[in-house]
């Protein structure tokens, strides 16, 4: 009978094809360091988005509001003038 891996054992066998199959385990990674990187400089500046659109709806809410009923009465108030 003819032998094609004359010494080499099962076990041996098994390991070749695991290095064959990731023969660098450092880099084996499914993102690149930039791409996280870039990710990362994303969210940060979204939670600095969020933290400034609630800044500015804490702080000066009520301006705001009282801004836009001001500008809705006005409205209003042209409109029965105008109609009448």
């Amino acid at each position: 009978m003819l032998k094609l891996l004359p010494d080499i054992k099962g076990e041996q066998i098994v390991k070749y094809i695991r290095q064959i199959k990731a023969p660098n385990k450092k880099n084996t990674s499914s993102i690149p360091v930039r791409m996280n990187i870039i990710l990362g400089v994303i969210l940060v500046l979204f939670a600095m988005l969020v933290g400034q659109l609630a800044y500015l709806q804490i702080a000066y809410g009520g301006r705001f509001e009282a801004e836009v009923q001001k500008k809705v009465t006005r409205r209003l108030s042209q409109r029965t003038f105008q109609e009448g």
